[in-house]
């Protein structure tokens, strides 16, 4: 089957293209030149001509703001207490909801694995409601009176000795 037979495989343009890299190939590779050498570039010497005034300090650019930097830039005590206040409701209305409905339904579990289901959802529903109490706490000190006259909270001195 693998019998060399008389099937020409390279096209006569390769052939020649071939042969034309091979003579290429052949030639010296420094060819001598006919043109004189490049002539040498002299020395620029740069003298002043007259005094320039001192640079002026320019400001620095102001780069562009992110969305989130606009919005902190943009955000007041005021709108952060009311949106404190509106998530501890929701907070304390779902632990509510969640933990006044039926337990379980069905008794189709074993008595330990749904005791372990009501512990496990007083648990959740107490530990929402205990930060609804704080994002409501925290609304509170953003819209109280305090908030609205500009004062700042009372902070307790450093009890740290030096």
């Amino acid at each position: 089957m693998n019998e060399p037979s008389n099937i020409q495989i390279l096209d006569d343009d390769v052939v020649s293209d071939a042969d034309a890299t091979v003579e290429r190939a052949a030639l010296p590779s420094s060819l001598p030149s006919s043109l004189p050498p490049p002539a040498p570039v002299p020395q620029l010497v740069t003298r002043p001509m007259h005094s320039l005034p001192p640079p002026v300090p320019r400001r620095p650019r102001r780069l562009a703001r992110s969305l989130w930097a606009e919005v902190r830039a943009n955000a007041t005590p005021r709108t952060a207490g009311i949106a404190s206040a509106a998530s501890g409701v929701v907070l304390i209305v779902t632990a509510l909801v969640v933990g006044l409905t039926s337990a379980m339904p069905d008794a189709r579990f074993a008595p330990v694995t749904a005791a372990a289901f009501v512990l496990g959802r007083a648990l959740v529903c107490v530990a929402a409601m205990a930060l609804g109490y704080a994002l409501l706490r925290m609304a509170m000190r953003l819209l109280g009176p305090e908030a609205r006259a500009g004062a700042r909270p009372a902070v307790a001195p450093s009890t740290h000795l030096n």
